[in-house]
């Protein structure tokens, strides 16, 4: 998973962007309020690896061990992004993924696929059902965090209706 990493001096609560976080795709650094973010793995370890990194990021993490626990936490507190497992218990990553997309409420939330599987088709199969992105485990959390940026930008405000500042105008 590529252990935890340096806070860096960022506050709670800041998200600090800058062009080699985001691939180049913005050049300013600046802050945004926390985002939320749904994380649901069913590896309560890797989960809460992930989880701590995320938060150190900035972001607001809530957490889910299976697809339909995720999907109540979804339609309670709706994520602005949510980083989702293929292996789940109770409701697998494809019928997460699936409900998400089709539900109205849920539907325009951006997915990042965090799985072990690193099939092509898989990869192929994902993105056709509405999935951005696409991280194959073992990560290094940097990677994990880039996906992450990099959705948010395509899709500010994610899906919970709330309107953002574009990262890319700060």
């Amino acid at each position: 998973m590529g252990g935890v990493r340096q806070d860096h001096g960022r506050k709670r609560g800041e998200l600090n962007l800058s062009s080699d976080d985001l691939g180049g795709e913005i050049h300013p650094a600046g802050t945004v309020e926390a985002v939320h973010i749904l994380l649901v793995q069913s590896d309560e370890s890797s989960r809460r690896g992930y989880r701590v990194n995320l938060e150190l990021d900035g972001f607001r993490v809530s957490e889910a061990g299976d697809g339909a626990e995720a999907l109540r936490l979804a339609r309670y507190d709706l994520p602005e992004l949510v980083v989702l497992d293929l292996l789940l218990p109770v409701l697998d990553g494809w019928e997460t993924l699936g409900e998400l997309k089709t539900d109205e409420t849920l539907r325009s939330i951006p997915v990042v696929i965090l799985t072990a599987s690193s099939e092509e088709r898989d990869e192929l199969r994902a993105r056709e059902r509405g999935a951005i992105a696409f991280v194959a485990r073992p990560v290094c959390i940097e990677d994990l965090i880039r996906a992450v940026r990099r959705a948010l930008v395509q899709f500010p405000g994610g899906g919970n209706g709330r309107h953002r500042t574009p990262v890319a105008e700060l």
